[in-house]
């Protein structure tokens, strides 16, 4: 399981509320660059404010080892794949 998952699954036991964001879907920030950490969470923490934040989804404890199989299985059984997709 990706790190970043853990890390929020870990945060949202412990009663935080947390938003996974999609770097792909998010406009660069355009404003003075700064290489350090407080202004990205600015910028991220505007957007999801303004309502606007892409965010990726965080599948439910109960249901990610059957989302995690499903994902990596064709990789564990390549002969149970159908032709076409080969």
């Amino acid at each position: 399981m990706n790190s970043f998952v853990e890390s929020a699954c870990t945060r949202m036991k412990e009663g935080y509320r947390v938003h996974l964001a999609n770097p792909a879907a998010i406009r660069q920030y355009e404003g003075p660059n700064y290489s350090v950490d407080f202004t990205d969470a600015a910028h991220l923490a505007q957007l999801l404010r303004l309502g606007v934040l892409a965010k990726g989804y965080i599948c439910p404890a109960k249901q990610r080892p059957v989302r995690i199989f499903r994902a990596r299985g064709c990789n564990w059984c390549g002969s149970a794949r159908p032709r076409s997709l080969r």
